[in-house]
């Protein structure tokens, strides 16, 4: 699922949720912060938050609180998922002759 961002700017722009999820979930983890305070911070259960990052879908406003609690603005989340999305593509001598 996309998730349409018309906010800060960016009018129009979607976005794979399981993208920004995955760069959520990532920094939580480096942070060393907890589902259970996640939790808390947006007075949910714990059940909750795992369905929250278990369902492909995420409001603005669950967005702007998961940024606030990681420390990171939107945009930057919006940035690393939108380079996650990217493929990259490697050649090697081989390839490059065969084209």
């Amino acid at each position: 699922m996309y998730t349409f961002l018309a906010f800060y700017g960016i009018m129009g722009y979607f976005m794979n949720t399981s993208s920004l999820i995955k760069v959520i979930k990532n920094e939580l983890k480096l942070q060393g912060i907890t589902y259970l305070e996640v939790a808390k911070y947006l007075k949910i259960s714990e059940a909750g938050v795992k369905k929250l990052f278990g369902k492909d879908d995420l409001t603005l406003s669950k967005l702007t609180s998961l940024s606030q609690i990681i420390n990171i603005p939107v945009m930057e989340i919006m940035k690393r998922a939108e380079s996650d999305e990217v493929d990259v593509f490697s050649f090697d001598q081989k390839d490059i002759q065969f084209f």
